[in-house]
């Protein structure tokens, strides 16, 4: 992480979930009697990272109807997937 994360142990839990991946993080020193504040500014750096939406991609369609659906990186569209083939969901 660098040298602000000297003497730091951070550990990453990852389980997947119905909706996604559940993560936990935790941050703790090797040594020393006070941590601070860093390495809590270091779990939330982090977090900041992990908890930006993905890129644009293919994702299961979190309506059922179709296979997959297009995520643009802010939303979900009605560009859809079936069986490899591409069409637009109907309203």
């Amino acid at each position: 992480m660098g040298l602000a994360t000297w003497g730091e142990n951070l550990a990453a839990h990852l389980r997947p979930v119905p909706t996604g991946v559940e993560v936990t993080l935790s941050s703790a020193l090797k040594f020393g009697l006070v941590d601070w504040g860093k390495n809590r500014q270091n779990v939330e750096a982090l977090f900041g990272l992990i908890a930006r939406p993905p890129a644009g991609a293919w994702h299961p369609d979190p309506s059922g109807r179709h296979e997959l659906r297009w995520w643009d990186g802010a939303r979900w569209t009605d560009t859809v997937s079936d069986r490899g083939q591409v069409s637009a969901d109907a309203p």
